[in-house]
């Protein structure tokens, strides 16, 4: 077990910025409706709290995948992805994509430096935006395959069948639920937005406690 301390430390750190991550993601809208109900246009800022935890997160999970991968080699490819989705998402941000209103012009002219509304660069920006957007929502179903496939793979070669199969089956269940989540980011589908969004909560418990395990064995 010991060649597989980083591992297990890395996965461990990868639970922890997953978990966060699921917990901001599932409380945010809780949260905007209560702060809106109860302190108007005062409660945005509470929202930007939580755009600031959906990129902190996963920039956690990045750097638990790059410890990871001094162990297993395949999730540094998913720490770079992790990374690159970290980028898409604060691109995002920084056009209006995901509707920060005042907050994101300030931000995006201060950090630019640019006239958002020339014609060019508005035209510039859209392409941005739209692969910013691919990223986005490709990086995850990416990062789930590396990820589960790998990490199974150790398990298997350290005899923990029960986790390896489990991990298999997790990586189904996401891979299912990344692409249905996808294609109803691009083509939304109103009576089925609400259980795709459900299922991916399923999914990211599912997900979790595979993490969980996997870094528990390789730390035993």
């Amino acid at each position: 077990m010991d060649n597989y301390q980083n591992a297990a430390l890395g996965l461990k750190q990868v639970f922890s910025g997953k978990l966060w991550l699921t917990i901001c993601e599932t409380l945010s809208p809780i949260v905007f409706l209560a702060s809106w109900f109860f302190l108007g246009d005062g409660g945005f800022f509470f929202m930007y709290i939580f755009y600031f935890g959906r990129i902190l997160f996963p920039a956690i999970c990045v750097a638990g995948l790059y410890r990871t991968g001094k162990d297993i080699g395949t999730c540094k490819i998913a720490a770079v992805l992790c990374f690159a989705d970290v980028v898409a998402l604060v691109l995002k941000y920084i056009l209006q994509s995901d509707g920060l209103d005042d907050f994101t012009y300030v931000m995006s002219i201060a950090a630019l430096g640019i006239n958002m509304y020339d014609k060019y660069l508005e035209g510039v920006a859209a392409w941005i935006d739209i692969t910013a957007g691919i990223v986005h929502y490709v990086a995850p179903v990416l990062i789930m395959y590396f990820v589960c496939t790998s990490v199974a793979a150790v398990m298997k070669e350290l005899a923990k069948d029960e986790i390896s199969k489990f991990g298999r089956k997790v990586l189904i269940i996401n891979l299912i639920t990344g692409i249905c989540y996808t294609i109803d980011s691009f083509l939304p589908l109103p009576i089925l937005t609400d259980l795709i969004k459900l299922a991916n909560f399923v999914a990211a418990i599912f997900y979790l406690r595979f993490l969980y395990r996997s870094y528990q064995a390789l730390d035993t």
